[in-house]
């Protein structure tokens, strides 16, 4: 990676550029509809969790059939992922926000802000992925293993 030597460059120099402020713009655009249609599917998955909730407690259904494995279970682990993913969507959503913002009115704090929530969606992304390659993982070791007996 290029180390840039701050006293050479303006601290706006980036920021001045007309094709970088379009690109910059388009993002927010596109990143405020993908948070908002974020936003929108975690409502409708509350909304299924609760129906899953209601109807494990309506009966003794199993989801897994032979299993002990409840739809209680299966609910939890629903609203485990909607937690999840309301994370992301937070982080794209004020990204998309303040670097509007931050090209509008040319405020460095603004631009700070927004990529700060950039570098969080992208950190949070990566240690989610790094997490499930070690579930994957687990998950492919405990089939090979029974596999063999």
């Amino acid at each position: 990676m290029e180390h840039l030597d701050n006293s050479v460059l303006d601290e706006h120099d980036f920021t001045r550029s007309a094709e970088i402020q379009g690109y910059l713009l388009t993002a927010a655009k596109w990143g405020k509809f993908l948070a908002i249609m974020g936003y929108i599917f975690i409502g409708l998955a509350l909304l299924a969790s609760i129906g899953i909730f209601g109807g494990s407690a309506s009966t003794e259904s199993t989801l897994l059939p032979g299993t002990s494995i409840g739809t209680g279970v299966f609910g939890i682990v629903y609203l485990l992922l909607i937690v999840l993913y309301y994370f992301p969507t937070t982080y794209l959503y004020r990204f998309s926000v303040r670097v509007r913002r931050a090209v509008e009115s040319e405020d460095t704090s603004a631009y700070t802000s927004a990529f700060e929530n950039l570098k969080s969606l992208f950190k949070f992304s990566g240690i989610l992925v790094i997490v499930l390659l070690g579930l994957y993982l687990i998950a492919f070791i405990v089939a090979m293993s029974w596999a063999l007996v």
